[in-house]
């Protein structure tokens, strides 16, 4: 809870946030805190998530704009590695399944919001490619922590990340083996492939 009133305070407070940026803040914070009830109840029902073994994931990590990107992409082509894609880490649940990985209905969702995304932020791919079936960086799994740069990357936050940066970042590296688990059960690779 201290981690979501610290995001709302500055959201509040310092992001200076026009309407239709309010409503986008409100409706990931939502997204969010629906993800993990979800998540719990997923947990609750299927008891076997929790026993996932995260095991030697590979971790591509670098300075920006120096092809982390790329490189995370290039790894994943490789059919034993697994890598978290945008799809489903803003709709992880239900877990998704191997028989219907590629054509989830979930990827038609998110395709449509990156649509709208792109209307509002042209040129963004030039900068960072984004795509529902794209690999996706570890910010955006730690955002479910309410401990994550992800926030500070999107909004101006000041106070959040002067607080962010003094934390104890294990609750948000719990929250990430969590979705993980989560994802892989009905789901695995040999290996996670993951970008921080």
């Amino acid at each position: 809870r201290e981690p979501l009133r610290r995001l709302v305070s500055a959201l509040q407070t310092e992001a200076h946030l026009h309407p239709l940026g309010r409503l986008a803040a409100r409706h990931d914070l939502i997204r969010l805190l629906v993800n993990r009830l979800r998540l719990q109840e997923d947990r609750r029902r299927h008891p076997a998530i929790a026993e996932q073994q995260i095991r030697q994931p590979i971790i591509v990590t670098g300075l920006p704009r120096t092809g982390t990107t790329f490189l995370h992409g290039l790894l994943a082509l490789d059919p034993a590695n697994r890598v978290p894609r945008t799809w489903e880490t803003l709709y992880p649940s239900p877990p998704p399944e191997a028989e219907t990985y590629y054509v989830d209905r979930r990827i038609a969702r998110v395709d449509r919001e990156i649509r709208w995304f792109h209307r509002m932020v042209r040129d963004f791919n030039r900068i960072h490619p984004v795509g529902a079936r794209l690999p996706e960086e570890c910010l955006v799994i730690f955002s479910h922590s309410f401990m994550s740069y992800q926030f500070e990357t999107t909004y101006r936050l000041p106070s959040y990340l002067d607080w962010l940066e003094s934390q104890d970042l294990r609750p948000s590296y719990a929250m990430h083996r969590r979705l993980l688990q989560h994802l892989q059960w009905r789901c695995p690779g040999e290996r996670w492939v993951l970008k921080a």
